[in-house]
């Protein structure tokens, strides 16, 4: 069952004072918020490589609805990119090797894309899409599951959800409309995508950890205590399984998972107040 599509709304201009961020915003837990900044200091290097992945295709666009959805995917990616660097810079600030970890990223992944077909490239950006939307629903279902984290850098993060959200769907239904893709090698890029993606993100909190100071038996006794948090029987990442294996449905589309239960509330806050730290703020109010 295809739900209807939310509009996708381009939200530019905004202020999310980074610069109050506390080193370790997730509450105080240290392994927690280099996980955290592991995966999100990535965006802005993968938010250009969905953009150029969906590029080669807008000419063979015939469905006006589906060419401003993937224009407007671009412009909010474009945004998302632009706002996570401002936090990279920080965390450059901090003394941590933020910099050079996304310099390494960014010449594997420039390495990987010159020896992957287009249409590949493309059905791992649908994956990576569906990925973090559920990663959306995950942190912003429950109001206990942010409530420890910096206002400002929770606010960051529920614009991002909310945007995500809204375009989950654009680059599959190029990949199912207009590249024709087979289900095979959906299913293929996913198969792919999800060990590296998570992989890549532990492999970067050790390195962000070990940045911080803390030697090896330290950080080997943080994610011991700290992932359980993420990935055990009732981990924040855990609880959208169900959803994430609705991918491998021959029929899915990312319309059949529903909107955040939030969103009218977000979105109601923020076309009131232009904030979205008031929109963050009041996104669990009645």
């Amino acid at each position: 069952m295809n739900m209807m599509a939310h509009p996708i709304h381009v939200r530019s201009h905004l202020d999310f004072h980074l610069d109050d961020v506390p080193r370790y915003w997730f509450g105080g837990n240290v392994y927690a918020t280099r996980f955290m900044d592991s995966i999100c200091m990535l965006f802005p290097v993968g938010e250009r490589s969905f953009i150029s992945s969906i590029r080669p295709y807008r000419d063979q666009i015939t469905d006006p609805k589906l060419a401003e959805a993937v224009a407007d995917f671009c412009l909010q990616e474009g945004q998302h990119g632009i706002q996570h660097s401002l936090y990279n810079d920080i965390l450059i600030k901090q003394g941590t090797p933020a910099q050079d970890i996304i310099k390494d990223f960014s010449v594997w992944l420039e390495h990987r894309q010159i020896n992957q077909k287009q249409d590949i490239r493309l059905a791992i950006t649908a994956a990576l899409e569906h990925m973090t939307a559920l990663m959306a629903e995950a942190l912003f279902r429950s109001p206990e599951t942010m409530a420890s984290a910096h206002p400002n850098m929770r606010a960051l993060l529920a614009w991002h959800a909310i945007e995500e959200m809204e375009h989950r769907a654009v680059a599959f239904d190029v990949l199912t409309k207009v590249v024709k893709i087979s289900y095979r090698k959906r299913i293929l890029a996913m198969s792919i995508i999800f060990p590296q993606f998570w992989r890549n993100a532990l492999v970067h909190t050790d390195k962000m950890l070990a940045g911080d100071g803390f030697n090896r038996l330290q950080r080997l006794n943080m994610a011991r205590k700290t992932l359980p948090l993420f990935f055990g029987r009732h981990g924040i990442m855990t609880r959208v399984l169900p959803e994430f294996r609705q991918y491998f449905r021959p029929d899915f589309h990312p319309n059949d998972i529903p909107m955040l239960k939030q969103y009218p509330r977000w979105l109601e806050v923020y076309e009131t107040t232009g904030s979205p730290l008031k929109a963050a703020e009041m996104m669990y109010e009645d």
